[in-house]
């Protein structure tokens, strides 16, 4: 890897540190971290960084794909999170089970996955379990569903 790095910085093409401050009770944390994965603080420093900004990137994309669904594809969504068939969520939601199946392929494709169990993988750190506490999937007014179901779901 020293090669590599010697060549870039040869041509210019070397990434320039980036010094951050550290909070001093995490130093012996990362220092023990760096031991057992055998490289230095400031390794093991920018690949957690790394892997933190690319979780957080990841989430704000599932935001804005949840957020381009319509109210009844959220709650269709919800029901499947939860593992619900599809023929649960039709009696669920009180329409059919052909719906549903439409629901799920506008789900399915807007999250850019091709199956309900790649789509709850994706949102596997979502709570959707609060969704349904007292709430009806319909009501009088007709297609209002799940009064959450505009809200943004808790991640960690």
């Amino acid at each position: 890897m020293q090669f590599f790095e010697q060549l870039l910085h040869n041509l210019g093409l070397s990434k320039q540190p980036t010094a951050v401050s550290l909070d001093p009770e995490l130093l012996p944390f990362l220092e023990k971290l760096a031991a057992q994965e055998g490289c230095t603080v400031a390794e093991m420093a920018e690949s957690l960084l790394y892997n933190a900004v690319h979780e957080r990137r990841t989430a704000v994309s599932h935001l804005q794909l949840w957020a381009e669904l319509t109210p009844r594809e959220k709650q269709t969504a919800v029901l499947a999170c939860l593992g619900h068939t599809n023929q649960e969520i039709a009696g669920r939601m009180v329409i059919s089970t052909n719906t549903v199946k439409t629901h799920m392929r506008h789900i399915l494709r807007k999250f850019n996955v091709g199956s309900k169990e790649e789509l709850r993988a994706v949102l596997a750190d979502w709570d959707f379990s609060d969704w349904l506490e007292g709430q009806e999937l319909i009501d009088t007014a007709g297609d209002q569903g799940l009064a959450n179901a505009d809200r943004k779901p808790e991640t960690d």
